[in-house]
This record gives structure tokens, sequence and C-alpha cells, in this order.
């Protein structure tokens, strides 16, 4: 087991069982309970999160964690070649329209942090009785060091259409850089990014669909889904 904290005090720890509740499609009854318990969970990951991009890597042993040198650039270049293999001819030409716009307006970080890439409500583990604690956070494959506003901006494109997410854009922004102190008035680029990478990740899943991989019928609406996302994206960097 291994222990880290952040300047506020804030501990994250590594491999240890907790006992806790999960929020997907609605809340469990022992959150739901309380009152306003849906924005306080909301409020409570947009914490987390930010309390784990306050580590300091170095601090923590991670100061050679992946190389936050260039992270957005790789991050666009890495997804951009991905939909280009994973496309084909029927892949909406509104996409590479979108790269063109995201790489000439790459954002320069304002720090460098711990990101986990896929850190959202379904995520999280929450101490049963209590909307306001985040006690685990899970799936941690694609954690890096970089720019901490990539995690933002999927946290809110990821979930802005879940029925347990009712906070709005600004709102959740706001909570995010009064607990972090980054400034997020450039938040437009990275949800941007986040709703073109959705779209490159169901066409992913959509290819498995189409060739036979996968015979799960949720896949089968994914075409229609990507366009969604493609269209969305496009809404964000106009």
């Amino acid at each position: 087991m291994t222990e880290i904290t952040n300047v506020t005090g804030t501990a994250f720890v590594v491999a240890e069982y907790r006992d806790g509740v999960v929020v997907e499609a609605a809340l469990p009854a022992t959150l739901a309970a309380h009152a306003d318990a849906t924005a306080r969970v909301d409020r409570a990951v947009l914490e987390a999160m930010a309390d784990l991009h306050m580590i300091e890597p170095a601090q923590v042993g991670l100061g050679d964690l992946g190389r936050p040198e260039g992270f957005a650039q790789r991050q666009l270049d890495g997804w951009r070649d991905r939909w280009r293999r994973a496309a084909g001819p029927d892949g909406p030409v509104v996409m590479e329209a979108i790269a063109e716009r995201l790489a000439a307006a790459v954002p320069l970080p304002q720090r460098v942090s711990v990101v986990h890439n896929d850190l959202k409500l379904d995520n999280c583990q929450f101490q049963p009785d209590d909307p306001d604690r985040v006690t685990s956070v899970f799936d941690w494959d694609m954690v890096t060091r970089g720019d901490p506003l990539f995690d933002v901006g999927l946290l809110l494109e990821s979930m802005r259409t879940m029925p347990t997410w009712v906070l709005d854009a600004d709102e959740a922004a706001a909570i995010y850089g009064e607990r972090s102190g980054v400034a997020v008035d450039g938040l437009g680029w990275y949800r941007a990014f986040a709703a073109w990478r959705t779209a490159v990740v169901l066409q992913q899943l959509y290819n498995r669909y189409l060739t036979g991989l996968t015979t799960d019928e949720r896949y089968a609406s994914f075409g229609d889904a990507i366009v969604r996302c493609a269209a969305r994206a496009r809404e964000l960097v106009d």
C-alpha cells in the first residue's frame, strides 16, 4: 500500500481495498437520501479531481511518469492518427477539419499534474453515507503527467448528458478552478478535444461491430453517436 498526499493534505491511497458505492445512471439509495445529493456528488468528483491535480508528482515518486513536455500536441497527434486508421471511407469528414482547428490553437499548460485521463463519476467510489466524499478512484491504466485541464474537459463532456450530472459547465469549472487554483477560462479547447476524442473511440468500437469482432447490439447505434460527437466538437471549436 502506498499513500500520497497533496498540498492541501488530501491523501490518496494506492492499492488498498475500500468498501463503498459507485454512481452510474442513478444515485445509490444511501446517497440519494441526503439533501441536494446529486449536486453534492458532482461537486465531490470535481474536488477530488482538483486534489489529485495539486499533488506534486516529484514529491510522491512520480517525477519520471510520462513525458509532460509536448503533452497536448502528442495527444492531438496520437488521436488524429487513430482516427485516420479507424475512420474508413464513411467517417464524418468534419473530423479532419476539427483536428485542423484544434491543431491551430494547442494550449500551453498552466502546470504539470498527474492526469488520470478518464476521471468521471463511475470511476469514483463514495463513502456509502456521504455524498461529499470520494474515497477511491479507479481505472488508472492511462495515468500520466501532463496538462490537468485534459481531465476537466473530458469530465465535463462525458458527463453532460448523464442524469446524475446536474451542474452546468460554468458552475463545474468554477468549482474546480477555486479548489485547484488553475484558471479555467480556456476550457473550450479541452472540451472540444474531449468530444472529438470520444468520436474516435466510438469509431474504433463501431468498427469492431461492423467487422463481427463483437456482437454486442449496443454498438449498433454508435454510427449515429459518432456523428453527434463530431457535431458537438465542431460546435465547441466554432
